[in-house]
């Protein structure tokens, strides 16, 4: 008879730390907290995977409640017994929470160098997709957005339908993404899809962090009522949790919006508001703040914690994460559509050809490459047609170019070609070979009817000139080619 009673005891914990975590991602940390720690004997005496997986709860709950010394502790100690039991899972848990509260205190590098470690521990496992997003939440406070986005396509392409809050988190931060480049209106439609997945999720605290991006944007885009409306939402659910941020960030906004009323009493209410969260959240760390020694120790150990992870099982993973980093980073250059460098990788890779140029006294040309009534072809055959025209040039150009040169989509259907070594006179005999060959492309293959051709401007870098310059006199010679008919290559000398 003692076996049933211990599954009956197995399964009653379950679901009792079940409840508790289903609290503390609610944002409802102060109601989860007694019983962790009241479950927390119990846990370790049943298994050390137990134990952890309380551990790591509890620290979760702490960090929801400000408490980031108690935090940091508990998910320590979790980190600990991950290396004596080598439980892979409960590591990448311990790193990615880390660094999901070194990334709530504005400590991106910290933060990032800890979801790295993760990322290279979760590869393979359920848990990469969560590390793929912190990674794109690191990335972004990095100022890395072309890399923060090829994370987060990472992750999208891995999700599925039965994980609303990893999915809404995903929203969010490719709404953070285009926010970021002044597309309001994407950015807007990103974050309430993420807000229909928290409300799914039941994550008040999801809700309320979605409600204040939406009022954020709505006063971007100088949106009075819509954007009270969404700050007063974000501040009715932020009053149902015991972390003080979200109604902080909601009272300091809603400030702002009256105070551009001249409603100045509601301002100066509002900002009192803010004002007394602000110093509770700053008695919080002083309460909970540990010693630069203490700190030091607790970084000491985590660090000692990687090598030794690095040591019993997870060399490959981090070979293979360090792969994936790469092909990451490479995928941040290379256009989504046709494969080639896109216009970052140009912009950053033209000063150092340039440099080399002037070093050496070699010449340097430049192509620019442009579709002839490129818009023509997406209304008549549509934009698809136009995507497989856009594919097909790409790859003619880069059959014609030699291992030195480089290409790149400059824009929507224009493409540079960098031709380092070559003077005028080649750069035009290249570009009449493409656009010959363009030309003379079976087009109709594609789809009947079809036909294209391109104009190319080119320009020899000369003597002082700058990339801007090169760029211009070359975006001059291809306005001379379609000025004189399209379908042509026009040169630009400029000295």
């Amino acid at each position: 008879m003692p076996r049933p009673r211990l599954a009956s005891a197995d399964t009653s914990l379950d679901a009792q730390l079940a409840q508790a975590a289903a609290l503390v991602a609610k944002g409802q940390a102060a109601s989860a907290l007694p019983t962790l720690r009241r479950l927390l004997s119990a846990a370790r005496r049943r298994d050390a995977a137990s134990g952890m997986r309380t551990l790591l709860l509890i620290g979760r709950a702490h960090a929801v409640l400000g408490a980031w010394n108690e935090a940091i502790a508990h998910w320590a100690r979790a980190l600990e017994l991950a290396l004596a039991e080598q439980d892979r899972d409960a590591c990448i848990e311990g790193w990615l929470s880390l660094g999901e509260l070194y990334l709530e205190h504005d400590d991106a590098a910290h933060g990032y160098e800890c979801i790295e470690l993760a990322c290279s521990l979760a590869q393979g496992t359920p848990a990469a997709m969560r590390a793929h997003i912190d990674l794109a939440a690191a990335l972004i406070a990095l100022g890395d957005p072309d890399l923060a986005r090829a994370a987060l396509d990472v992750a999208r392409d891995a999700l599925v339908a039965d994980q609303p809050g990893l999915r809404a988190r995903l929203q969010q931060l490719y709404g953070t993404l285009a926010e970021a480049t002044g597309d309001l209106a994407a950015a807007r439609r990103h974050v309430e899809s993420a807000l229909a997945l928290q409300v799914e999720a039941r994550s008040t605290a999801g809700q309320a962090q979605c409600q204040l991006a939406l009022g954020r944007l709505a006063l971007a885009a100088g949106e009075d009522v819509p954007a009270e409306q969404a700050l007063l939402a974000a501040l009715r659910l932020s009053e149902q949790l015991s972390a003080p941020q979200p109604g902080r960030d909601a009272h300091l906004a809603l400030s702002g919006l009256y105070e551009g009323r001249g409603d100045y009493v509601a301002a100066t209410r509002h900002y009192a508001e803010y004002y007394q969260r602000q110093l509770r959240i700053a008695g919080q760390r002083r309460r909970s703040a540990v010693s630069n020694q203490r700190l030091a120790h607790i970084e000491m150990r985590l660090k000692l914690l990687t090598s030794e992870i690095e040591l019993w099982q997870l060399r490959e993973e981090s070979d293979a994460g360090r792969v994936r980093m790469r092909e990451l980073q490479e995928a941040a250059y290379r256009d989504a559509l046709t494969g080639v460098y896109n216009r970052r990788a140009l912009n950053e890779r033209l000063p150092e050809l340039l440099a080399e140029a002037e070093n050496r006294q070699q010449s340097l040309s430049l192509l620019l490459i442009d579709f002839d009534h490129f818009k023509q072809v997406n209304d008549r055959y549509s934009h698809a047609v136009g995507d497989m025209v856009l594919r097909a040039g790409a790859t003619l150009f880069r059959d014609e170019r030699r291992s030195v040169d480089l290409l790149a989509r400059y824009g929507g259907e224009e493409f540079a070609l960098l031709l380092p070594g070559a003077d005028l006179a080649r750069a035009r005999e290249a570009a009449e070979r493409l656009r010959e060959r363009v030309e003379h492309f079976q087009w109709s293959t594609l789809e009947p009817g079809l036909t294209v051709t391109v104009s190319v401007g080119c320009a020899e870098l000369g003597p002082g000139d700058s990339a801007d310059i090169l760029f211009s006199r070359a975006d001059l010679a291809l306005y001379m080619a379609k000025r004189n008919g399209r379908n042509r290559v026009s040169v630009e000398s400029g000295f």
